[in-house]
């Protein structure tokens, strides 16, 4: 019968790739029955895996079972260290926008998760002369220390985005000139808020930074030329920077 052909073709395999196999006793298959060794034929395969009397000379487990193929491993935890300099345009604290320059220093642990905390230190110097208002000419200096906290990080390839708590500490100085009673006056700056800072990795160690941040003054000092008001410290103080900076690794 055809079972019974299909059988001895079965035993003919698997003598030619086990000279040493002996089928087990109990006799000649019957009719309708399946032999001992069980054979999978794969379609287009020349090969046949034994399940009985162990694989075919020449292959090993790993060439009839794939090794599966896992997700890469999670990158580690990266700690960096930086220093840099930028260009400044703060507006609150005079008449008009002060024009200045920012030295800072930052470390950072960036993680594969949104928590990447980060510090950033910075100090800065503005300045603006020669402002025309009735009664004389005024000028304005600002110098500030400045801490950026940051507890959260985006990162999309070479692009990270920071969010921030900021505070600033400093000194207002103002100049009056052209004027009945000249003087020079120096106070305290003191506000508290936010920034977003942005970067972009120039190569391993280089990248270009962007800053936005907005703080609310708790010192609001009126200055005036003869009892005449011309300028209030704003309520809201915004500062947006442009820098180069080089980290460590």
């Amino acid at each position: 019968s055809c079972a019974e052909a299909i059988d001895a073709l079965a035993l003919i395999i698997v003598i030619a790739l086990d000279p040493t196999y002996s089928p087990p006793p109990g006799g000649e298959p019957g009719p309708g029955t399946t032999s001992a060794p069980e054979i999978d034929r794969r379609f287009g395969d020349e090969t046949a895996t034994i399940r009985q009397g162990g694989p075919p000379a020449g292959s090993s487990a790993g060439d009839r079972v794939p090794s599966p193929i896992g997700s890469p491993p999670p990158r580690p935890t990266v700690r960096r260290f930086g220093i840099g300099t930028a260009a400044q345009l703060i507006s609150g604290p005079a008449p008009r926008v002060l024009p200045g320059v920012a030295f800072r220093a930052f470390a950072a642990i960036d993680r594969v998760s949104l928590w990447s905390p980060a510090l950033r230190l910075t100090a800065a110097h503005a300045e603006r002369n020669g402002i025309e208002e009735t009664g004389g000419i005024a000028s304005f200096a600002l110098d500030t220390l400045s801490l950026d906290v940051c507890l959260v990080r985006l990162g999309i390839e070479i692009v990270n985005l920071r969010g921030c708590a900021a505070g600033t500490a400093g000194r207002l100085t103002a100049t009056g000139s052209f004027t009945y009673s000249p003087r020079s006056q120096a106070r305290p700056f003191l506000g508290v808020g936010g920034s977003a800072i942005v970067t972009l990795a120039l190569g391993p160690h280089f990248e270009l930074s962007g800053t936005f941040g907005a703080a609310d003054a708790l010192i609001r000092d009126a200055f005036e030329f003869s009892q005449q008001v011309f300028h209030r410290v704003s309520a809201m103080t915004l500062t947006v920077d442009l820098g180069l900076g080089l980290r460590f690794p």
